[in-house]
């Protein structure tokens, strides 16, 4: 396995889901560095170093985002088109990571170039179970 640190972006609205990823990803063995996004509008202002983050010192691009789609301001289908649209970032995996079982929604994604789609679940230990085949998609995709 690499030694590379993943930088990743979680794009969650809610608390309680961000901490149950939160927590699932320190207990694993990948090393990760953690940006969190509450919104759509905030993600994308992250990707493209623009808004808030322009100034920033040192704004890494993420090797991962795991995406929500149903977000304020601007919604996940729209943060994934517009991060697909612009051949820099292009090539970031996004994993879509919702609570949304609908066929539409998983089709939708899956065109706009979504790398994954999964259904959150509702206990902890199905989270880690997850972020476990998140881990072996870096070490196997990523991580080289």
């Amino acid at each position: 396995m690499s030694d590379k640190t993943c930088t990743i972006l979680l794009v969650e609205d809610n608390h309680d889901h961000i901490e149950l990823i939160r927590r699932a990803i320190t207990i694993g063995p990948l090393k990760a560095d953690i940006y969190i996004s509450t919104d759509g509008e905030d993600a994308l202002n992250f990707v493209f170093k623009t808004g808030k983050y322009k100034k920033a010192k040192r704004v890494p691009t993420p090797d991962l985002i795991l995406l929500d789609i149903k977000l304020p301001k601007v919604d996940g289908y729209n943060v994934l088109q517009s991060i697909r649209a612009h051949t820099a970032y292009r090539s970031i995996p996004i994993i879509i990571l919702t609570t949304s079982a609908r066929e539409e929604d998983i089709e939708r994604m899956l065109q706009y170039g979504a790398d994954s789609y999964i259904i959150k679940p509702s206990q902890y230990h199905e989270f880690v179970a997850i972020y476990e085949k998140i881990e072996n998609y870096w070490k196997q995709h990523i991580a080289t």
